[in-house]
């Protein structure tokens, strides 16, 4: 049974183990979705970075045994993802290999039509958001005319990223 989940998938000789970043978020979504030791069913997982050819539409692959059985499970993840878009992808993959299924909230990292680069691209023009209101309501506490110029100026600069990050976003469709 478990073979007829994993034929069909490339083998991983042309493969690349995961990088350390990779490996820690690999960790890190095991942790987030409750599973630190590993997922229960799998009785190994091939880790790899395979190419955007061998990987096709996908950014990332998982495959595990049915439930009630347990066997080789598989987590792969495309090569030339951004540190945002493997992290990502990451928890989705992950997911899977937990036992979680698509969902149609596009919130949830288990959204079934995943694009990343949105993803990343929004939480960072959050990011940016958060940190320009910190500036802003840290700047009139100073009270050195230098320094006050110098947080308006860093202000200032963070606004232009903000407003790139969301033209960005707004060309997605």
């Amino acid at each position: 049974m478990v073979l007829a989940l994993v034929a069909g998938v490339p083998s991983a000789a042309g493969a690349a183990p995961l990088s350390p970043a990779l490996a820690a978020d690999y960790q890190r979504a095991l942790a987030v979705w409750g599973s630190p030791a590993g997922p229960p069913q799998c009785t190994s997982v091939e880790q790899a970075v395979r190419s955007p050819a061998e990987m096709g539409e996908a950014a990332g692959r998982a495959t595990q045994p049915p439930p009630g059985w347990s066997g080789p499970c598989v987590y792969w993840i495309a090569a030339g993802l951004t540190p945002c878009e493997q992290w990502t992808v990451s928890l989705h993959e992950v997911g899977h290999l937990t036992g979680h299924g698509h969902t149609d909230d596009p919130r949830d990292p288990m959204y079934v039509a995943g694009d990343y680069a949105y993803r990343c691209i929004l939480g960072e023009v959050n990011r940016l958001e958060r940190g320009l209101r910190h500036i802003r309501s840290r700047c009139p506490h100073f009270v050195l005319t230098r320094r006050r110029r110098d947080c308006w100026h860093t202000a200032r600069i963070w606004a232009a990223e903000a407003r790139a990050q969301g033209r960005a976003l707004a060309r997605i469709p």
